[in-house]
């Protein structure tokens, strides 16, 4: 049976990288996950992939092309939200987008991940609303103490 390279894994144990042979960087995972028929398999596997692909097989050009460049799983939306420079703001937002679902301009996972958006938008504001009220209350104390 053939054997491949297998990569020292002593040299750094929480290192997730390992350098092969050829000096390579091999993900750590890849080489203690895989054993040598599994690895073999799928070496063979992909080979013959690859070869129907060149071949002219549309089903395996399409399965190594998906492998390199994946289908996307989203799309980008058409969707203009109104300016948020509020947490007031943040409500007409999600009153908007709550609309855009309910006349189908958008569907309800394109709205979670918009409210998402928002969310993390209204937590950034109120980070920076909290930090500048601690600043002013500092140095109120410093005035004070004076």
């Amino acid at each position: 049976m053939t054997r491949f390279h297998e990569p020292d894994l002593t040299v750094d144990p929480n290192s997730p990288f390992v350098r092969d042979a050829s000096n390579k960087l091999a993900r750590r995972a890849y080489w203690m996950d895989m054993t040598d028929p599994t690895l073999l398999m799928v070496m063979t596997i992909t080979r013959k992939a690859i070869e129907l692909a060149k071949r002219g097989d549309l089903v395996a050009l399409r399965l190594c092309l998906e492998r390199i460049v994946p289908p996307r799983r989203d799309r980008p939306v058409n969707f203009t939200l109104p300016e948020i420079n509020s947490v007031d703001h943040a409500t007409r937002a999600m009153a908007t987008i709550t609309t855009a679902v309910a006349n189908g301009e958008l569907t309800p996972a394109e709205a979670v991940e918009l409210s998402r958006v928002i969310e993390g938008y209204v937590k950034a504001l109120e980070a920076t609303e909290i930090e500048r009220r601690l600043r002013l209350l500092e140095e109120r104390a410093i005035r004070d103490a004076k």
